[in-house]
Formats: C-alpha cells, structure tokens, sequence
C-alpha cells in the first residue's frame, strides 16, 4: 500500500527461528534495535537497521533510597540485604524458591527479601523461612539497598545490572521444556548481560545447576569480600556504555516524524 513500516524493539530472531528475518527484510523499512549486536545480526542479513540505546537507561535513572526509612517501613532488619526476584510465572517461582530457600541459613548475617509480583498469590511463596521479608513492589528501590540479587533470567538481569547490584542468574523450567529450548536456541548465554558483553560477567546456573552447592558458592562470590564482586561491578561500567545514550525512545519518534514528512 506504500506506506512506510517501522519496527521498534524488533524480535529476538538471532536466538531462535532466524529464517524469520526474510519476513521482517520482506515487510520492515525501519528497523530500530535496542542491543547492539542486533544491528550486526540484521545487517549480515542484509536488512538496515539502526541502534538506537536502550529504553531501560531512562527508565532506570539514579535511584536514590532513604534507607533507614524503607527498612522501616517493610520491616527489614539492619542486616546487608539480598534480594531473590524468583519471576513472575507460577511454574518459575514454584521451581526456584525451594532452592533459593535453602541457602539462607548459609548467610546469617544478611536479611533475605523476595519481590513478590501482584498477580501471584502470598500462598505461592509459602515454602519461605519466617524470617524472609515478601515486598510486593519498589523491585527497583530493594535491588538498589541490596548487596546482592539472585535474579531470575529475564529483563530483570539488565535492571539489576543497571542498578549496580551483583547478580548471580537463575533459571529453571520444565525438563522438556527447556531441552526443546537448546535444540532451538542458538546463543551462548541466557541472560541479558552476558549476551551483550558476549562474555560471562554474571554466574548463570540452569536447571540441575540451580542447587544449594552452586548458589552458596556463587553467591558467596558477589557479596562483599566475594572474589568476584569487583569484576562485574566494573563490567557493569562497560555494560552501560555498550547500551548507548539515554533517550531511545524519543529519538525513534523523532526520526519516525521525519519518515512520515518523507
């Protein structure tokens, strides 16, 4: 019909089914990417594509927490504070509290808090120790206070990544589910972060890996002292320079206005 199409956050094609990008070469003028390899992956193809920075760069902005006051206010203890962010599906959180639950008593000198999503029932995380505080919401501000996360492999690796909390990944699903995903997945990591530094900068443990031995050790590494705190703290420097400038949003409209003047 000649009118000009536009792809904003394009799909994640280099990870599985990438003869779907004919279809976005065939249909899509524009394409804007937020992660950088992206727009090697379309160009390789032979589709222009522009990267444009992450939208996550302005949502997460300097955060600043009155600490005592939301300890106060949630009940925490004066404790260092490591968050788990176990997801927000069902199956997920039902198949990694367990494991995430047994660790704690491995670091009794920290205060351990879960972020709750709304949509789930408190029943769901019953398997919790008494002393572990549910916060249902402030996901950003508890990551900010926190010495460090075990974070779910999601967007939240990136949030927490950008809010500058060492992280150690998680992810664990349906044993069928997730050999399906390795016959279809083409990429070397599951977590954000590391696919953008095509390194490993944070831990990633999968399924039988997401144990009590790996998460006591993993994570025993990122806290304070940990021998590898220091490393993904400078990584995350690195991680947001890849990311580009702030702003992508806005500047996908602007040149969206300038497309449609022709």
């Amino acid at each position: 019909m000649g009118i000009p199409v536009a792809y904003y956050i394009s799909p994640q094609i280099w990870a599985w089914k990438e003869s779907r990008v004919e279809k976005v070469k065939r249909y899509v003028d524009h394409v804007f990417v937020i992660l950088p390899f992206e727009k090697a992956f379309y160009e390789k193809h032979g589709v222009p594509a522009e990267f444009v920075g992450h939208p996550l760069l302005d949502e997460i902005k300097h955060i600043e927490v009155d600490a005592p006051l939301f300890r106060k206010q949630h009940g925490l203890s004066d404790r260092p504070i490591i968050a788990l962010l176990p997801g927000s599906r069902k199956q997920e959180i039902s198949l990694l509290l367990d494991p995430s639950a047994q660790i704690i008593a491995s670091f009794p000198s920290h205060q351990f808090v879960v972020s709750k999503v709304a949509w789930q029932p408190e029943t769901l995380y019953h398997s919790l120790p008494d002393d572990v505080v549910l916060l249902e919401g402030s996901t950003y501000d508890l990551l900010a206070l926190s010495e460090a996360a075990i974070v779910t492999s999601g967007t939240a690796t990136l949030e927490t990544a950008l809010i500058g909390t060492p992280q150690v990944v998680v992810y664990k699903a349906n044993p069928i589910s997730v050999i399906i995903a390795r016959w279809l997945v083409k990429v070397k990591f599951i977590s954000l972060v590391n696919l953008i530094m095509d390194q490993e900068v944070v831990k990633e443990l999968i399924q039988a890996e997401v144990n009590s031995t790996n998460l006591i050790r993993e994570l025993s590494n990122v806290i304070e002292g940990g021998k590898r705190r220091e490393a993904v703290l400078s990584s995350y420097a690195l991680l947001k320079e890849k990311l580009g400038q702030k702003g992508a949003s806005r500047f996908v409209a602007n040149r969206l206005l300038k497309i449609i003047a022709g």
